[in-house]
Formats: C-alpha cells, structure tokens, sequence
C-alpha cells in the first residue's frame, strides 16, 4: 500500500518577547485613543460653549441696535415735531411783523400742501386772461362738452344729487374763445356793456374756455338767476360740492373780488382738497391763490 502524502500546516510559536511588545503596543495604542476622544469631547464642549456666547452677544447687539434706533426714531420724530413748531411760531411771527391780521395768519398755517403749477388751480377772470390758443381736451356729458379731466368728477356729482330725487341739469360747460366773443357782442348790444360785463366775463376772460367750469342749474328753472338759490338742488350741490372737488366760483359779497356778480349756478373744478378748504373758509379763488402768495411773502 502506497502512503499518500498531504500538506502539512506548521503554526510558528510567538516568543515571549513579541508578546510583551505586543502588549505594549496595544497599551499605548488605548491610551492614545482615549487622549484623542477627551480632546476632541474637549474642542466639541468649547466649540458648543463659544457659538452660544456669539449667538447671546449677537441677541444683545440686536437688542441694543433696537432700542438705539428707537431712541434715535424718538429724537428724530421730536426734532421734526420741534421744527415744524418752530416753523410755525416763526410763520405767526413774521406774519405779524408784516401786519398781516390774525385769522388770514392761522389760515395761511393752515393751508393744504398742493402743486400750484397743476392744472387745477389756473387761474382766469378779467385779470388774467387766456388767448384764443388756448383750448382743452374736451368730452361730452349730456350735449355739453367739459374738460376730460373733470369727467368722472361731475358725473359723480351730477348722479349722486340725482340718487337723492334732485333735478340737475348741466346747462353749461366748454365755450371756446369766439364763442365767448361772440356772447358778449349779443349782450353788449341787448344791455349795454356796464351791465353786460357784470354777468359775462370778456373773451378770455371766461372760466368756460377751460372746460373747468360748469353751470348746474334745476331742469324747472328756465333762468339763470339768483332765485336758483331756493331750490333744493341748489343747496345739495353747494352743500356737496367740495366732497366732488368743486367749488362755488362766484359766492355772493365778494363781486369786488372775483369780478362778477352773484352765481349760484356757476361750478368750478379745483379737486378735493383745494375744494374742502376753499368751502370751509368761505373764500374764492383769488383769495385762496393769494394765500400763497402771503405765504412766500412771509417764508422769504
């Protein structure tokens, strides 16, 4: 019988030395590896410690930004307080010293902050006249033509004293120059020219070339006259009319003013806020515009 031969596997034996070195080595290495987890808890612990005092010095610094710009709001809103005050005691003071009567100074202190130059506020009566040139964008309400900037306005106007049962009727509106012109020469003729210019403005002279102007009488008054001034629709229209940013253009007692007699038919657009202060007042036009005037007299 043949005896087969296998591989044979031999285990090396450690001497005692390899295995005090590695028992050493495996020391070392443990103490190693705790020293760097301590150091690395250490770094987390301070990390966490040092991003929660910035967030604590951040929330203060807010904190402290806040209540600054506070203080800062406060001092700024009471030195704007100060100096309008202030501008207002020197207002009274130099309206005063140029001998301007007491209620046309708290007036003038009073007066709404408006562009003078915008369209609503241009200003014409025998002194300070328009040319033939002169002619607005017009639109049609009810067979009359108006300026297109004050369409929706007296639309309003017009149907919101009609919601209330009142007969308004829009009698007047635009007339171009020789329209006006030719007006004149007809009164003029029938009545003279003394009485003709009391109840007709001269050819550019008219608010009617503006297209700002509008007469509203009552459907059952066939008339212009001062018994318009009775009517139910009449005293809704002067009691509203500023709410649509009108105005009265000729109030009784101030002929001398405006330069024509007595209307209470005769509407003029100026917007809200000129129309509000305008009405409270009792004042015309000229007397508004004046107003600014003193107060550019008095600032300067």
């Amino acid at each position: 019988m043949t005896e087969k031969k296998g591989h044979s596997s031999k285990r090396k034996k450690v001497s005692s030395s390899e295995r005090a070195m590695n028992l050493r080595f495996r020391f070392v290495l443990t103490v190693f590896l705790i020293a760097a987890a301590v150091i690395v808890y250490f770094i987390v612990k301070l990390n966490s410690e040092t991003q929660t005092m910035i967030r604590q010095n951040d929330r203060s610094a807010e904190t402290e930004a806040v209540s600054g710009t506070s203080a800062i709001s406060e001092t700024a809103s009471s030195s704007l307080s100060a100096a309008v005050t202030s501008g207002k005691k020197a207002s009274a003071q130099k309206a005063e010293e140029a001998k301007i009567p007491a209620e046309k100074a708290a007036l003038i202190n009073a007066l709404p902050d408006i562009d003078l130059d915008s369209w609503e506020y241009i200003l014409v009566n025998r002194w300070n006249m328009l040319d033939e040139t002169y002619i607005p964008e017009t639109r049609e309400i009810e067979n009359v033509e108006i300026s297109t900037e004050i369409y929706d306005a007296l639309t309003q106007f017009v149907e919101d004293a009609r919601a209330q049962g009142l007969s308004v009727c829009i009698s007047s509106g635009y007339r171009s120059y020789e329209i006006q012109e030719q007006l004149m020469e007809n009164d003029v003729e029938e009545y003279g020219e003394e009485e003709a210019l009391k109840t007709l403005s001269l050819p550019g002279a008219s608010e009617h070339q503006t297209g700002l102007a509008t007469d509203l009488t009552d459907v059952y008054y066939e008339y212009k006259d001062e018994s318009i001034e009775d009517t139910d629709t009449y005293k809704w229209l002067l009691a509203h009319c500023q709410e649509y940013g009108f105005i009265l253009r000729y109030p009784k007692g101030k002929e001398n003013i405006t330069g024509i007699d007595y209307e209470p038919w005769h509407f003029r657009y100026v917007g809200k806020e000129a129309a509000e202060f305008i009405q409270k007042n009792g004042l015309t036009l000229e007397e508004f515009l004046d107003l600014y005037t003193l107060k550019e007299q008095i600032q300067g």
